[in-house]
């Protein structure tokens, strides 16, 4: 097998991004025009593209993970996505999915203790590492009375 073989195989056995497949392509040596013209067969194939990449992982983060907008810019970020994309397509996220699944995290996390000022803290730092605002966070608080 030959080193574009196995960057196919690479992208083919799940969706990656433009960054990735570089990363792959170079530890391989693949470098220089060599590797540009690569990129663009692949682009041209639609192998790779990165925003439904994005658009995927979004997905599947606010679906499987319950991950906060943050969490999921930060995750995007790390694999490489255009700063630009990943803000378009953050943008399409359906707000009130988004605060359902807020919701179901902090309920799930309250369900087994007591309402205390301490387990409140705790549950804000919880909420926070699901990478949820801090405002948002406090304000689903506030309208709960809690």
């Amino acid at each position: 097998m030959n080193d574009i073989e196995k960057v196919y195989r690479y992208g083919a056995y799940q969706d990656r991004t433009e960054y990735e497949i570089r990363i792959k392509a170079k530890a391989l040596g693949i470098a220089g025009e060599r590797l540009e013209q690569l990129i663009e067969q692949l682009k041209e194939e639609s192998f790779i593209d990165d925003v439904r990449f994005a658009q995927n992982y979004v997905r599947s983060k606010l679906t499987h993970g319950r991950w906060g907008v943050i969490k999921i810019k930060g995750g995007l970020f790390a694999k490489g996505v255009n700063p630009k994309i990943i803000d378009e397509v953050v943008e399409t996220i359906d707000e009130e999915y988004y605060y359902q699944n807020m919701r179901h995290e902090m309920d799930k996390w309250m369900q087994s203790k007591p309402q205390t000022e301490k387990n409140r803290d705790k549950l804000i730092r919880f909420l926070l590492g699901k990478g949820y605002q801090f405002g948002e966070i406090i304000k689903m608080l506030n309208r709960d009375g809690d």
